[in-house]
C-alpha cells in the first residue's frame, strides 16, 4: 500500500497525516513522534499558536482520510488493535455500534467477568459470595468479606448484583 499524505484538519499549514498513521511537519517533513497512552491508544501533540495540542492519531486520519466525523459516530478500528491506526483500518460507528463490535470479536476492552482485564474474581467467586448472602450464612457484608479474603466493595457490588451483572444467578434479589 503506497503511503499518502493529506493535511490535519485544523493544521493545514503546519502538518499531514498520512493513511498508514504517520504525522509530519510540512515545513521540513521530520516526523513527529508518537506515543502509546495506557488505554492502547497512539497519542500525538502538535504545536500550534504557542502550545501543544494532544490528539489520538485515529482521528486525525479518520478526519483526513474518512471526512468529518458525523454527530453521535466516534472512530472504531475495525481490528479491534487500539495502535493501528491506518486508514483503511478505520470507520465512523455509534458508540453502541463499537461496543458491540468489541464484545462480537472478543475485544478484551469489552470483556466481562474473568475475561475482564481487572478481573480478581472467578465465577466461582462470585457464585459463591451470591449463595452466602442468600443463605444468610453471614451477618454481614464485612464478616463475608473477612471470611473470604475479598475486599468489602467487591462483596457488597457482587452479592447486590451490581458487579457481574452478566450471571444472572437466582440467588440475586
Amino acid at each position: 500500500m503506497a503511503e499518502r499524505w493529506r493535511s490535519v484538519v485544523g493544521f493545514e499549514d503546519k502538518y499531514q497525516v498520512s493513511n498508514l498513521g504517520r504525522v509530519r511537519k510540512i515545513q521540513d517533513g521530520v516526523l513527529v513522534s508518537q506515543h502509546l497512552n495506557p488505554d492502547g491508544y497512539t497519542e500525538l501533540a502538535l504545536w500550534h499558536e504557542g502550545r501543544n495540542h494532544y490528539f489520538k492519531v485515529h482521528t486525525l486520519v479518520a478526519a483526513a482520510f474518512l471526512g468529518p466525523r458525523p454527530l453521535g459516530k466516534e472512530v472504531n478500528h475495525i481490528d479491534l488493535v487500539r495502535s493501528n491506526n491506518k486508514a483503511s483500518n478505520l470507520e465512523y460507528l455509534s458508540h453502541a455500534q463499537n461496543l458491540a463490535h468489541s464484545s462480537a470479536n472478543g475485544s478484551k476492552f469489552g470483556a466481562r467477568g474473568e475475561r475482564h482485564g481487572q478481573a480478581v474474581l472467578t465465577r466461582q467467586d462470585v457464585i459463591r459470595i451470591r449463595e452466602a448472602r442468600r443463605s444468610g450464612y453471614f451477618s454481614s457484608y464485612a464478616e463475608m468479606s473477612r471470611s473470604l479474603n475479598i475486599p468489602y466493595h467487591l462483596v457488597y457490588r457482587v452479592a447486590r448484583g451490581i458487579f457481574w451483572r452478566e450471571l444472572q444467578c437466582a440467588t440475586i434479589p
